[in-house]
């Protein structure tokens, strides 16, 4: 639901349709076909069908292992930028600091590998 009001979502869903075996010169009808297949695969998605395809993977009764899946929506890359932009009050100077610390280590790198390339000279 999330990903039809992203751009991501779209441009993934027209490359994969040029890619497709089943494109013919018409994306519509590409996008046509597709769906019909997301469709079958939703409404064959029963908690029984999901139960028999785990049992498949996970022996059943597990007595030692457990697994537990939770599926989380992938958030947006605009908005994981904004958040990586943005800084909350007090986060400033923790910030400030991680990129202070990242600078001095490309400093530190960029003169180790300065000064190795000049002891290879001599």
């Amino acid at each position: 639901e999330n990903g039809l009001q992203e751009n991501y979502y779209w441009l993934d869903r027209i490359l994969r349709s040029y890619q497709s075996r089943i494109y013919s010169g018409n994306v519509g009808s590409t996008f046509m076909v597709q769906d019909e297949g997301r469709v079958k695969v939703r409404e064959a998605l029963t908690p029984q069908a999901m139960q028999m395809a785990l049992r498949r993977v996970i022996s059943f009764p597990c007595k030692k292992q457990f697994t537990v899946v939770i599926l989380m929506p992938k958030s947006s890359r605009w908005n994981s930028l904004i958040s990586v932009v943005s800084w909350s009050s007090g986060g400033f100077s923790r910030d400030a600091k991680i990129l202070a610390g990242m600078a001095g280590a490309l400093v530190l790198a960029a003169s180790l590998w300065r000064y190795s390339r000049g002891a290879l000279r001599s």
